[in-house]
């Protein structure tokens, strides 16, 4: 038996449906977006650099953090970066303290490192170009809630016709 909406929560239920249909465009587009930046970054130039620090420190919602800051020279100019990865997510965490000093082993303070920057920009730079697969789970999310938002909007429309 299928349920009838009353007249006053009709409003509710479309503006339920506008806010599916936004939240998932707006994973559609974190999600491609990553995937994008993490393919584009593969193509960058790289330059040797030097790390200046490197750590691993807890994150409050349980694993690890790691944390690194190096040193390039690009066109007579000296760059700072601190990122790893390519990815709106580059700062998940690691699950164990023994993944993290396996991550980290080779950025070590003072050890020379491959910086992979971009040429328009230098100052967007990375030591370790990778796919993002990760950018999967809000594009396969905004999708869900793409599709549960139009249908959620077209089976409203069927009633009231």
């Amino acid at each position: 038996m299928p349920i009838d909406i009353s007249p006053a929560r009709k409003p509710l239920n479309r503006l339920l449906s506008l806010l599916l249909l936004a939240v998932g465009l707006l994973g559609l587009h974190l999600g491609w977006q990553t995937m994008a930046d993490s393919v584009e970054t593969q193509s960058w130039p790289y330059v040797e650099g030097t790390v200046i620090e490197s750590h691993l420190a807890p994150w409050t919602l349980g694993g690890y953090r790691p944390f690194i800051t190096y040193r390039f020279d690009v066109n007579d100019h000296t760059y700072y970066g601190r990122s790893f990865y390519a990815s709106h997510f580059r700062h998940l965490p690691i699950p164990t303290r023994k993944m993290g000093e396996k991550l980290l082993a080779p950025f070590s303070s003072g050890a020379s490192v491959n910086v992979y920057f971009n040429p328009a920009d230098p100052q967007h730079c990375l030591v370790e170009p990778c796919f993002a697969w990760w950018g999967i789970f809000p594009l396969f999310g905004g999708t869900l809630l793409l599709l549960a938002g139009g249908f959620n909007l077209r089976k409203r429309d069927a009633r009231d016709t």
